[in-house]
């Protein structure tokens, strides 16, 4: 096998593809390229998910390498991975990444190469006794699941070539789904950790926890852990967007000032994958669909204000036409700023929840739409078609999509919970009677 690793390139267009490549020769792996293109590129899928498709299928390789197992060969002969095989695969996928991989990742974000320093040859050379800290659960399902996804693509394609009404098909086939089964038997379920949820999915904040960061993100306050004038207002706003329009943190970063009708106060969320005019070489993307948001005069007064009083004072800002800058010459904001945003305000409110993100707010949002749908179904002004309908427009999910359900699980638990303390309550009062 090959020394493999992963690198982004960029095309004419801007947009950005992730492949895997020979060391010694340069040359793109021909499987995974082509599952990439086929399977995953075609769903408009962003880069950062491309790359991680990636990572989980040189996992899989640099696994096969060190049990001397040639994937690729072995589905070539029709034989799949055996269940002590799959049981190895999955112990390794505890593995953490930069141990697995090394120095395997290039052009995908400085944030991906600083924490790949271990080469394939120490990695090769590690005693067998040592021991790492494991990743997180959920970190290790979706690597598995990845691997899953890829080893089903690549017993197709050898199915493929078969007839389908001969018997080695059915057979081939019958074994093709037992891996797939194998392998899902040893994906974690519900035992993500820091999310304070016993189904172990994300949680919004509470209002206590709303409460407080508003007052901490406040320009004035002397808690607020940013210094500078323009800081203080971009952090302010970029907050306030995702708690307010439940945007995701990409659909945050590629907004445009263009993208704002302040006649209107509307903005306008577009799906601008790896947009040739953004310089930053992690391109923020929106994973969902375009929509237009309206706007309270509140947040168009403050968008309004940043573009004219802050945003324009940057000389940066003439080369580029998008909302959210650095303070320090007027650049895009870049992802990992972004995240450092919220990593300053994870350290300034001890409240906040372990794992708070930018897209925390987005669940934040979804209980608070939650709230509101349920005052407007009691008033009879919806029913709960529409508030699934409204739900789902408003988070440019497609109108087929699920998600809306996923999101507004945490309310309808809190529902369930108020239920039964009340039944419990209406039956001691029955017993006082």
């Amino acid at each position: 096998m090959p020394d493999l690793f992963i690198r982004t390139i960029t095309f004419e267009s801007g947009e950005q593809f992730p492949m895997l490549i020979d060391r010694e020769s340069g040359i793109p792996q021909f499987h995974p390229t082509v599952y990439q293109v086929s399977m995953r590129r075609s769903k408009g899928l962003a880069t950062a998910t491309l790359v991680r498709d990636l990572q989980a299928i040189l996992f899989l390789y640099r696994w096969g390498q060190k049990n001397g197992i040639d994937v690729e060969v072995r589905f070539r002969t029709h034989d799949f991975l055996s269940l002590h095989e799959i049981d190895s695969l999955a112990q390794e996928a505890w593995t953490p990444l930069d141990e697995v991989l090394g120095n395997a990742v290039k052009g995908a974000g400085p944030e991906v190469r600083q924490r790949s320093r271990t080469t394939l040859s120490r990695y090769r050379k590690k005693p067998k006794y040592q021991k790492f800290k494991p990743v997180a659960p959920d970190t290790m399902g979706v690597r598995l699941a990845y691997v899953r996804d890829y080893l089903d693509w690549l017993a197709l394609q050898r199915l493929s070539r078969l007839n389908k009404r001969s018997g080695d098909y059915a057979a081939l086939d019958s074994a093709r789904q037992q891996m797939r089964q194998a392998i899902d038997a040893r994906i974690p379920s519900g035992q993500g950790k820091g999310t304070g949820n016993p189904d172990g999915s994300q949680m919004g904040l509470d209002k206590s926890q709303q409460k407080r960061l508003l007052e901490v993100i406040d320009p004035g306050s002397p808690e607020n852990p940013w210094r500078g004038s323009h800081a203080r207002e971009r952090n302010r706003l970029l907050t306030l967007i995702l708690l307010l329009l439940g945007l995701r943190r990409g659909e945050a970063l590629g907004l445009k000032v263009a993208d704002f009708d302040f006649q209107q106060a509307t903005v306008t969320v577009h799906l601008s994958p790896d947009d040739i005019h953004d310089p930053r070489q992690q391109k923020p993307q929106a994973k969902t669909r375009a929509r237009l948001l309206g706007l309270s005069p509140e947040l168009c007064r403050l968008c309004r204000d940043y573009v004219i009083k802050h945003r324009s004072r940057l000389s940066g800002v003439r080369l580029h036409p998008f909302l959210f800058v650095e303070g320090n010459g007027g650049a895009p904001l870049s992802i990992p700023g972004c995240d450092t945003v919220f990593l300053s305000l994870r350290n300034k409110i001890p409240d906040m929840p372990r794992d708070f993100s930018a897209h925390t707010l987005r669940h934040t949002w979804n209980d608070r739409f939650s709230e509101k749908a349920d005052e407007l179904i009691r008033k009879g002004a919806w029913t709960i078609e529409d508030e699934k309908k409204a739900r789902t427009e408003a988070m440019g999910w497609e109108p087929s999509s699920g998600m809306a359900a996923v999101y507004a699980r945490r309310h309808a638990r809190e529902r369930a919970r108020e239920a039964l303390v009340e039944m419990q309550s209406a039956l001691f009062g029955e017993t006082e009677d």
